[in-house]
């Protein structure tokens, strides 16, 4: 069983996903108060503090009772090609926590810290912000934590994309008639139909 603690935000969500993903077949509990863990199976601490005049998140990993591992990241120095300060606490926070797992763990990750059903996302908006292909690669990488070869996929299929979707025109619009049904689940993804 692996219980999470956390201090100083609510990104249940996301690390419940990111903790999936390393530890598929283990159940996940979240605590209201630390005193909660009895010092059997994992503790996984996730903390968001501030520290002269900077933002820090820390992940600290304890196995029935013993600390094992901490890792810490300052969010000030996140570089993700825009100044969304809350986008950039929950990379902190994933990332600290991916950082962590991975050391712990037997499993690797090539989607990195990303959970969700849409990375191509991320690589339109830095084009949007005319950010250079380079400059993209080492955000996906360095940042978000993916395996080289998944973050140049993600850019060759977002340029591929760019010809059909972009610009967004407002007078068009989607009709899905039928969702597809995947009929396998793809590590990051959180989509339910599996």
């Amino acid at each position: 069983m692996i219980y999470i603690s956390l201090e100083g935000h609510d990104f249940k969500y996301d690390l419940f996903q990111l903790t999936k993903a390393f530890f598929p077949y283990e159940e996940i509990v979240f605590l209201e108060k630390q005193e909660e863990y009895n010092s059997q199976g994992y503790l996984l601490k996730s903390i968001l503090y501030e520290r002269y005049n900077k933002t820090y998140a820390k992940t600290s990993i304890y196995s029935d009772g013993s600390f094992l591992i901490d890792k810490a990241q300052c969010i000030d120095y996140i570089d993700i090609g825009k100044n969304s300060i809350k986008q950039s606490i929950k990379i902190g926070i994933k990332k600290t926590v991916y950082e962590s797992l991975l050391s712990i763990s037997d499993r690797n990750m090539p989607w990195g810290i990303l959970t969700g059903i849409r990375p191509v996302k991320i690589v339109h908006d830095l084009l949007d912000r005319k950010v250079n292909e380079i400059k993209i690669l080492n955000i996906l990488t360095k940042e978000y934590k993916l395996a080289p070869q998944k973050a140049k996929l993600i850019i060759n299929i977002s340029k591929r994309q760019r010809k059909y979707i972009y610009p967004l025109n407002k007078d068009r619009f989607s009709l899905y008639i039928s969702i597809p049904f995947c009929p396998s689940r793809c590590v990051y993804c959180s989509f339910p139909s599996v």
